[in-house]
């Protein structure tokens, strides 16, 4: 078992009046100088282009997603975006709308000779429902989204890690993506717990992401004849993910809900109408007339 622990650092703002929280460490990671090797972050590659490291931070009365980038490797501009993809299909976008500013520096050695240099770092406000998203679903993937997309260097590495320091360190994708999966979660839970304990009288100043328009969609496997049957706020992009790794999967339909909440009473209400056909999860062998019937409701 590994230790996964987040650890955070709560001061007094006298100027703002209100609490700062940051973090030590973060999922149990063990760095000589942790305050040079983005000790405070999670750091994670199973995008196929791009590292993403970022971090939650408590400041002025407020929840931030911290994103940070080391300049040689990308660089993060006002309207760039980022997507998190969650295990129940809700996807978190979230758009860069502040210019990013030197977060501070970080320990950078090729071998030969060793030397400090800046990070970059922007702060996105989210909610407390955006966070509860972080703290009880598995993220399966993310997406940076350049506007003016240009590396600058730096390695590429396909599959996943988690990066831990000393902590842990494994050449299984698989099991290194469970554990990053596991320590983000954590994370987020820490920081709710945190937020709950030190500011018992927080309240909400944004909108979540999760009441935004969502979608109960209809999609199909061509090749094993099986249906699936979920809600999301993009089933286009969605339907993308799952065509990454099955080319034969299509969007058949899909209906638009004002809040997320009315979308899955219908997908739950379906997923109990054909339990009996389901063989996994949301996939379900379903006829002719279950299609047609459900095609109805979501065209209706």
């Amino acid at each position: 078992m590994y230790n996964l622990n987040s650890i955070p650092i709560v001061k007094y703002d006298n100027f703002l009046k209100s609490k700062h929280i940051t973090w030590s460490s973060v999922g149990g990671r063990v760095e000589d100088y942790p305050q040079y090797d983005f000790g405070d972050s999670i750091i994670c590659n199973f995008d196929e282009r791009f590292n993403l490291i970022f971090s939650f931070r408590y400041y002025d009365n407020k929840i931030y997603l911290v994103l940070k980038f080391k300049p040689k490797d990308y660089k993060l501009n006002i309207n760039d975006s980022v997507n998190f993809l969650f295990e129940n299909d809700t996807l978190l976008n979230y758009t860069i709308s502040n210019e990013p500013y030197k977060g501070g520096v970080y320990y950078e050695s090729d071998g030969s000779k060793s030397t400090f240099v800046n990070y970059f770092e922007t702060l996105i406000q989210i909610s407390m429902s955006d966070l509860e998203i972080f703290s009880t679903y598995k993220l399966c993937n993310y997406a940076l989204n350049l506007k003016s997309y240009k590396l600058i260097g730096g390695n590429r590495e396909n599959g996943a890690f988690w990066h831990a320091g000393r902590n842990y360190n494994s050449n299984d994708p698989i099991k290194s993506k469970a554990v990053f999966q596991e320590a983000l979660r954590l994370f987020a839970s820490t920081f709710i717990d945190v937020i709950n304990q030190e500011v018992p009288d927080y309240i909400e100043t944004t909108i979540s992401s999760t009441d935004e328009t969502c979608y109960v969609y209809l999609m199909h496997d061509l090749k094993t004849n099986f249906y699936k049957i979920g809600i999301s706020n993009s089933p286009s992009y969605r339907e993308k993910t799952l065509q990454s790794e099955k080319p034969t999967i299509i969007l058949m339909r899909c209906k638009r809900f004002p809040k997320r909440k009315i979308a899955e009473i219908l997908e739950k209400t379906l997923h109990s109408t054909y339990s009996n056909k389901r063989i996994r999860g949301e996939w379900f062998s379903l006829d002719t007339e279950d299609t047609n019937d459900i095609s109805q409701i979501l065209n209706d």
